[in-house]
């Protein structure tokens, strides 16, 4: 299971909006002085994500909690949004290179620059196609059966990164 931490923010007759992404370590990492991991989370801050979720556990706003997400359904959402990208970009590259030797043929030089510009042509139509498909019927994971609660986070001021005081 894929999991990641979150911290509630809203509650919405039993649907939690949970905020991930934000933070980056612990409170003694962001000080410098934990493990070492609130380095790496300033150098790649991102923008916090909000996904709802059933609120299984009778979490409270401002509690931290985790989410999770089977292995398989995280691996076919990759796959959605990085390998068919790429699978529709070579098609579209082959098709444009098979069009450009039908209509120009192979014996002219100037004819080889038109056919690998009809295979960058075929190339970026198909990427911009699984983009745009992509987009267009990505799953909301508002309602993702798949992501759900895992546990609920206790708050501990005297816990630091790592068991380290």
């Amino acid at each position: 299971m894929i999991e990641q931490q979150g911290r509630v923010h809203r509650l919405d007759d039993g649907i939690a909006e949970v905020w991930v992404g934000a933070v980056s370590g612990c409170a003694a990492c962001d000080a410098g002085k934990g493990c070492g991991a609130g380095v790496f989370g300033k150098l790649l801050r991102r923008s916090p994500g909000s996904f709802r979720v059933e609120n299984t556990l009778q979490a409270v706003p401002g509690s931290q909690v985790t989410l999770g997400i089977p292995e398989s359904a995280f691996l076919l959402l990759v796959m959605r949004l990085y390998g068919l990208p790429i699978v529709a970009g070579l098609v579209g590259a082959a098709f444009g290179h098979y069009l450009g030797t039908y209509v120009f043929g192979f014996g002219v030089s100037a004819a080889a620059t038109w056919i690998d510009g009809l295979a960058l042509s075929g190339g970026i139509v198909g990427l911009f196609l699984s983009g745009w498909l992509t987009r267009r019927s990505q799953p909301s994971l508002t309602g993702f059966a798949e992501l759900r609660m895992v546990a609920l986070i206790p708050d501990r001021p005297d816990a630091v990164c790592g068991g380290r005081p």
